[in-house]
Formats: C-alpha cells, structure tokens, sequence
C-alpha cells in the first residue's frame, strides 16, 4: 500500500480498512468504490488492493491446480475456498466420490 501513497504512515489507514470491513477478507472482497470510501483510499489505491489479491489468488490457484485435490481433504477445502470464496452469490457444488475419491 505504500507504493500508492508515498512518504506517510499507512498502519493507520489499513487499521482503518480493517475496522470499516470487519476482516481482511471482507476487504479483500469489496468493491473499489467502497474501498474508496475509506479515508486516504484513492481510487488507485484500491485498484492495488485489488490487484494484489487477484494476483495471491491467482497464484493459490495455480498451485491446487497442478496438485491432485481430492486425494487429501485439506486440500480439497483448500481448493474449494480458492475457488468460491470470491463468488458474490451463493454457489451449491456436488463432488461425486467413491471409495478411491
């Protein structure tokens, strides 16, 4: 974040980001225009934000998709959280599994 507000203290602020979401998810999860609304969020900084996030997800992603994800069920809720956390709308999905998963 200090990339996109130079020479200033930005504990405060992401304290602030915090505080106005309830959790860092909850952030991560809004819209820039509601990020903007926190005071010293530009818009460009919550483009960042935003970014940074896709970017981590992303990379989250990738990394269950080169994996098998139904041999281990860590994984398994792993990639299921990477997959549908950011759905803004409730998603149902079915896993048919046998014995051997």
């Amino acid at each position: 974040m200090f990339a996109f507000i130079p020479r200033r203290d930005v504990k405060p602020i992401a304290k602030d980001l915090i505080a106005t979401f309830g959790t860092l998810h909850k952030m991560f999860s809004a819209s820039i225009e509601d990020m903007s609304q926190v005071k010293g969020i530009s818009e460009n900084t919550a483009t960042f934000l935003k970014s940074v996030h896709a970017l981590h997800t992303r990379a989250v992603k990738e990394d269950l998709m080169n994996k098998p994800a139904l041999n281990n069920w860590d994984r398994l809720l792993d990639y299921c959280h990477a997959t549908m956390a950011e759905d803004s709308i409730e998603r149902f999905r079915v896993l048919y599994l046998n014995k051997k998963n």
